[in-house]
């Protein structure tokens, strides 16, 4: 609508800017170059917001999918911790945990394939540490003997790693949304 208040304003001024003195007649031709200009100026006016709202989606989508990882990376980090308590690791313990990684893999691979349908370029820096974040996390979850018993040593590494894991999921998230 801003487009369009300056588009009117503009169109008046120009198509009088030749003999600046205001009269107070106005010819057909005036008229109609005004209404140009103001259709023109409606007119991108409603193209810029309309590829502002679907770039804005996009945005959302691939901020959405981040929670999504961050999610996936809570579960497993949540049954890591339940592995942790002590004693045996259970079966079950260990088939949720091996399916959490796969969950929160798949997850950071899915927002990769977005990412390159979307135009966006999965080189970026905020997304390769993500793709490192996840191997580093894997490695040290899955690291021998898995998970038969955790030392405190692995378990400290473990907490370091999701910390900066969970750190950089944030950052890339806000970075996704500050390209609005």
């Amino acid at each position: 609508m801003l487009f369009a208040v300056i588009g009117m304003g503009a169109g008046l001024l120009l198509g009088r800017w030749e003999a600046f003195d205001f009269q107070p007649s106005i010819a057909l031709g005036q008229i109609v170059q005004t209404c140009v200009l103001l259709f023109i100026f409606v007119l991108a006016n409603h193209v810029y917001a309309k590829a502002h709202d679907s770039r804005k989606k996009r945005v959302e989508i691939l901020v959405d999918m981040v929670g999504e990882i961050l999610k996936q990376a809570q579960h497993a980090n949540s049954i890591f911790r339940e592995c942790a308590q002590g004693g045996a690791v259970s079966q079950r313990l260990r088939l949720s945990l091996d399916q959490a990684l796969k969950d929160y893999s798949n997850a950071v691979n899915e927002l990769g394939q977005v990412l390159e349908h979307s135009g966006q370029s999965t080189a970026a820096p905020g997304f390769e540490e993500l793709q490192r974040n996840r191997a580093e996390y894997k490695d040290v979850v899955t690291e021998s003997p898995y998970p038969a018993s955790l030392p405190a040593k692995r378990i400290r590494q473990e907490s370091m790693i999701y910390s900066k894991l969970k750190s950089n999921l944030w950052k890339f998230q806000m970075d996704l949304a500050s390209r609005v």
